[in-house]
């Protein structure tokens, strides 16, 4: 009998060890299988397995759309994602904002079943959780985290970049009036001069030379000589202005004849014309013709919808300023527009909260639109669970090993902010180069010749004459990889612009571009240098750390992202488990 029972023992013993061993190694399979789901190359494939006869392996071997360029492959692919219902549902719940969990109640009262597991695995009561009722109580100096709008109003500025600047210069002569010792009182340029520069004065104008007397010679009410008196006992004191040129500092605006004064302070008043007692018959008055070409550059990105704009308004008005040594007259030199941005005040719900700190949640171009408050409430809440402590728990089909969670409506989102993260982690060194960019330029071609600047069509052979380096720059467009700087003159020849280029930062990947246009340039309002010179900065730690990734806008990296995912079956991992263990 003892021999029996010591058998059955051991047949016992060896069918126990036997499904435990059965049962971990095959939820060793299932981890394995759903870590294969994301590393679609590991999964053996064979694509002929699925087609039905020999046209359709011929397909296979040799695709229609081996004859696209990556352009037309885009444009289906895109249209086929478009018009899929399926496709389009997902795209709407991945949209969806983020819910709040931090101050959900039953993310707090999970908790408060973490904080005491062991009083709950060990049947013990306390002040929070009540094994006997099972009773789970929230205490007073819960943290609780609110936004509140600062109402920053967001300073917005254009001001205009001068992409070409050239200067025509003349002369006019003007003559000495017949039988009269006076020129003037009037001069006619020719119409297309439009600002006098300089003017040579004609010998023998008359001149005050007593002590103290001033002289001054006028064009259009601008004073463009004088002269103070230093003789005494001169009896009428009447001198002569040698000729000479006077080049002038502040240029005179021509619009319409210009207009000759003559001033003597001892008489008070002025005179027209310019007077004189002999000498030249003629000046000259020397006037330029400015040409420009300008383009508006603000100084903010896209903003967020909430940023509502304010009437625009001139803050530096009409002015003349001399850029590259050519006068120019704009009627505004700097338009400002301030955004309100209308955020939501989370804080009025728990108003009667102690603040314990606050930061700055969210930037639009470096001002600080929203706050995050920490708060400590005072309150007590129960209630009455189903919460059973002391009872010993199993895990019977496998959930608790290592679990891979299923994607929710905010997958996209989080995934791809977490990708950013981690495609800044490799950017970390010494010095750090977190999405670096590589400034490329292209040529503006003139009329009659490929456009080697087009932002598309590159995959009809538009880059026929273009340069090797402007056709990757074109490439980048058509990818979505580019961000554009500016425009410029790169050549001059005797003053005219002949030979225009844009300039754009290209990054390595769209998750780059992104976060560097609405991150760096929307939120923290930084720049990436001048249209002639690009900097395409990283961006440092403490910038990421700054950027509020809740506020960009992915949608156009998800494609990118999910393109090649393959999930495995796990009605197929759950059946093989029952199997397994005689379910």
């Amino acid at each position: 009998m003892k021999i029996i029972v010591l058998i059955l023992g051991l047949f016992a013993c060896t069918l126990q060890a036997s499904q435990e061993q059965t049962f971990k190694e095959q939820v060793q399979w299932a981890k394995s299988e759903a870590s294969t789901a994301l590393n679609p190359s590991s999964i053996p494939l064979d694509v002929n397995d699925y087609c039905k006869d020999a046209t359709c392996r011929q397909q296979v071997a040799n695709p229609k759309e081996a004859g696209l360029s990556d352009t037309e492959i885009n444009a289906k692919k895109g249209a086929a994602y478009a018009n899929n219902d399926m496709a389009q549902s997902i795209t709407h719940n991945f949209n969806q904002g983020r819910p709040d969990v931090e101050n959900d109640p039953a993310v707090q009262f999970a908790l408060i079943a973490q904080d005491n597991a062991f009083e709950l695995t060990h049947g013990i009561s306390n002040e929070y959780v009540d094994c006997d009722t099972g009773e789970v109580c929230l205490k007073n100096g819960i943290k609780k985290s609110c936004k509140v709008p600062t109402n920053h109003p967001v300073s917005c500025t254009k001001a205009p970049y001068f992409t070409e600047l050239t200067t025509t210069q003349g002369q006019t002569i003007f003559n000495r009036n017949p039988g009269v010792n006076r020129y003037g009182p009037t001069i006619t340029l020719p119409e297309k001069a439009k600002q006098v520069r300089a003017v040579l004065l004609p010998d023998g104008l008359t001149q005050s030379t007593k002590l103290g007397v001033i002289t001054r010679l006028y064009i259009n009410d601008q004073v463009v000589y004088e002269t103070v008196g230093t003789q005494t006992n001169c009896g009428y004191c009447i001198g002569e202005i040698a000729s000479q040129t006077v080049n002038l500092k502040t240029p005179i605006d021509v619009d319409g004849p210009l207009a000759l004064a003559h001033y003597y302070s001892s008489i008070g008043n002025k005179v027209d014309g310019w007077w004189n007692l002999r000498g030249a018959p003629y000046g000259m008055i020397f006037w330029d013709t400015p040409s420009y070409e300008y383009e508006w550059r603000a100084s903010c990105d896209a903003l967020i919808p909430q940023c509502k704009p304010q009437p625009e308004q001139c803050i530096e008005g009409e002015e003349t300023r001399i850029i590259e040594g050519v006068s120019v007259t704009l009627p505004c030199w700097k338009y400002e527009t301030l955004y309100q941005c209308e955020m939501d005040n989370t804080c009025d719900a728990i108003q009667e909260c102690e603040e314990v700190s606050r930061e700055c949640s969210l930037q639009q171009n470096g001002v600080c639109v929203e706050e995050k408050v920490t708060k400590e409430c005072q309150e007590t809440s129960c209630k009455i669970t189903q919460m059973e402590c002391g009872e010993q728990s199993f895990c019977l089909d496998g959930d608790c090993y290592e679990a891979t969670p299923t994607l929710n409506d905010e997958f996209d989102q989080s995934a791809a902010a977490l990708a950013g993260l981690a495609a800044a982690a490799e950017g970390l060194g010494n010095p750090p180069k977190i999405f670096t960019g590589n400034a490329m330029k292209c040529d503006i071609k003139l009329a009659g010749f490929n456009d080697c600047c087009k932002d598309s069509g590159w995959g009809q052979g538009l880059g026929a004459g273009c340069s090797d380096g402007e056709k990757a720059l074109g490439d980048a467009k058509e990818k979505g990889l580019t961000i554009y700087v500016g425009k410029y003159c790169a050549k001059k020849v005797l003053g005219a612009c002949t030979r225009k280029k844009k300039s754009y930062c290209v990054f390595d990947s769209k998750l780059a571009k992104i976060i560097q246009q609405q991150g760096v340039l929307g939120q923290l309002g930084k720049s990436l240098g001048s249209a002639k010179s690009p900097t395409c900065n990283p961006i440092t730690p403490e910038e990421l750390s700054a950027i509020d990734f809740e506020h960009i806008d992915f949608q156009e990296f998800y494609p990118d992202m999910t393109e090649g995912m393959e999930l495995p079956d796990f009605d197929e991992i759950k059946d093989r488990l029952e199997s397994a263990n005689g379910g």
